[in-house]
């Protein structure tokens, strides 16, 4: 890699080469995108942000013959074009060794400092607080923040208005480098914190927008006392971007409603139409582009999981790991999975919906218990909501197996585990949070991770979370032993409808009774495989049928 970087000089030549000919040669449509990469560039120089042009000769006398330009070009974002600096071409990111990440908020964050007012409001003995959010956004904020060394942010671009290629130094940090977001953001971090400790505010930051939550009486001191602090260190906060105070406020696209968290204690969290509009057409965009421009995988996995904390935190593994891998190296990617996890997480935002949180404790909330089991007999579920019990079963035949493309065991638990979640809605509709209970330790922590090596099985992960975020609730995965698992009675014996004679437990004979069955229609109209059918295997002939496919009679031997 030295050896790449030692070799400035000879870079620089070729790039002055390279972009001459590409700006004498382009087509009218590119040499006016390179128009509007110029003025762009002009008006980043007129507000101190970049340097003036230097000839190639200026530039290696003033930072040596280990420097390497980056290409500037123009990405569309929101409407308008944004400068982006290919590092990844230059070789700098190749060349960049980052052991750190970035610990950033969720769309949680402002109901979990509202929960931390009421305990300690609850500590003191005091009635509840209102509060309220505000947010803050740094002007410019990776120009805001200097480097260590300034040869690694030199820019180049041919300038249509001179007919030549331009090269100037960039003061901060460029989209496009690899460790930009890291370096901005131990910045943005130290603002944050250091204004929490000596304001007595709870401040938190996602990359460079602040979040702030104050008492509701406070009205809008905390906010001016933080913007007076940014000042006092230099930096400069986007006052036209400011939002103000207030109970219910938009956080990075998120509706956050704090206006109850002091009498009921309940918050909401909902997705606004404009951002879920904003990011479907970003990800219809990309599938009909066929690539990503350099850091957007990252930006469309940062959004994307922002947005889903209203539905089911995060966006599991099985989603994003195709992306991971684009982000990263572009030539190990295969891009008919990323196709497969953009049309996922479309298939997300066309359902996401709003999702209530509780800051008090002790508050109830109705949950269920979900046990699953499968055989190579059949598939059980048994639901405990409270007092009442629910169960069903379907006979496993090698038709089903063949129809979703299932191997072993290990296949059919994962079925079974979404039967599970379709079964709650079926018989509890109001019933959003639940503990699921499943014997197979492998199945279990993909539906943790929402990841698996085998294909068939990230096939169901994805099913899964689609399901949890089209019907947003709190969940837990835990993994049961199997003669813990009460769904073991109905897995083996499919098609019955009573199993009370199958045990002599008086419990379990109460839930296996025959008023407790519920006969099960696997849906159709929200199914991921009937949504995505070139990418995934589609067994199409089990929608609209039912589990239960025997008859009340009959009763195969256990396997």
């Amino acid at each position: 890699m030295n050896a790449i970087l030692d070799d400035g000089e000879r870079y620089v030549r070729a790039l002055d080469a390279e972009l001459l000919r590409k700006g004498r040669q382009a087509s009218s449509a590119n040499l006016e995108r390179m128009r509007i990469v110029e003025a762009n560039t002009n008006k980043e120089a007129e507000r101190g942000f970049i340097g003036p042009p230097m000839p190639a000769s200026e530039l290696m006398r003033r930072f040596g013959s280990r420097i390497r330009p980056l290409k500037r070009f123009g990405v569309l974002q929101g409407g308008k074009t944004r400068c982006c600096d290919d590092g990844k071409a230059a070789g700098t990111n190749a060349a960049t060794c980052m052991l750190e990440t970035v610990a950033l908020p969720s769309a949680i964050w402002p109901i979990a400092a509202a929960a931390c007012v009421n305990k300690e409001c609850a500590a003191l003995g005091i009635p509840s607080e209102a509060v309220q959010l505000g947010l803050d956004d740094m002007t410019a904020a990776y120009r805001q923040v200097p480097v260590n060394d300034p040869s690694l942010t030199i820019v180049a671009y041919f300038a249509p208005s001179t007919g030549r290629v331009q090269f100037r130094h960039l003061r901060g940090h460029n989209f496009g480098l690899k460790a930009a977001v890291i370096n901005f953001s131990s910045v943005s971090a130290f603002i944050a914190s250091s204004g929490a400790r000596l304001l007595a505010l709870l401040i938190a930051v996602y990359i460079d927008d602040f979040m702030i939550v104050d008492l509701k009486r406070a009205g809008e001191g905390g906010q001016r006392a933080f913007a007076s602090f940014v000042r006092l260190l230099k930096y400069t906060l986007d006052a036209p971007k400011r939002l103000r105070m207030a109970p219910r406020n938009k956080a990075l696209g998120v509706l956050v409603d704090l206006a109850s968290a002091h009498i009921s204690g309940v918050c909401t969290l909902s997705p606004t139409p404009e951002r879920v509009a904003d990011m479907s057409e970003k990800l219809r965009e990309v599938i009909s582009r066929g690539y990503f421009l350099n850091t957007e995988a990252d930006t469309v996995l940062g959004r994307l999981g922002f947005l889903a904390t209203t539905s089911f935190s995060k966006v599991g593994r099985a989603a994003n790991a195709p992306l991971r891998i684009v982000a990263n190296d572009h030539r190990n990617s295969d891009w008919s999975a990323v196709i497969r996890c953009l049309s996922f997480m479309l298939l997300v935002l066309s359902t996401i919906g709003s999702k209530e949180v509780s800051t008090k404790p002790g508050t109830a909330r109705r949950f269920a218990r979900i046990y699953t089991d499968a055989s190579f007999s059949g598939l059980g579920i048994v639901i405990l909501i409270e007092d009442a019990s629910y169960w069903t079963s379907s006979h496993v035949d090698a038709d089903l197996m063949d129809r979703w493309s299932l191997t072993d065991i290990g296949g059919l638990e994962a079925l079974a585990a979404v039967c599970g979640r379709h079964f709650l809605t079926t018989v509890a509709p109001d019933v959003n949070d639940f503990v699921i209970y499943v014997d197979n330790m492998e199945v279990a922590s993909n539906l943790v991770s929402g990841y698996s090596s085998r294909e068939c099985l990230v096939c169901l992960m994805l099913e899964f979370y689609l399901i949890v975020a089209s019907r947003p609730g709190r969940l837990w995965i835990e993994w049961v032993p199997t003669a813990a698992n009460i769904a073991d009675i109905p897995s083996r014996h499919p098609g019955v409808t009573c199993l009370s004679h199958c045990s002599q437990s008086p419990m379990l004979k109460a839930i296996f009774a025959a008023e407790n069955f519920a006969d099960f229609v696997f849906p159709t109209h929200s199914s991921l495989w009937t949504a995505l059918p070139p990418m995934l295997p589609v067994p199409a002939s089990m929608g609209g049928t039912s589990l239960h496919d025997g008859g009340d009679g009959e009763q195969p031997e256990p396997s």
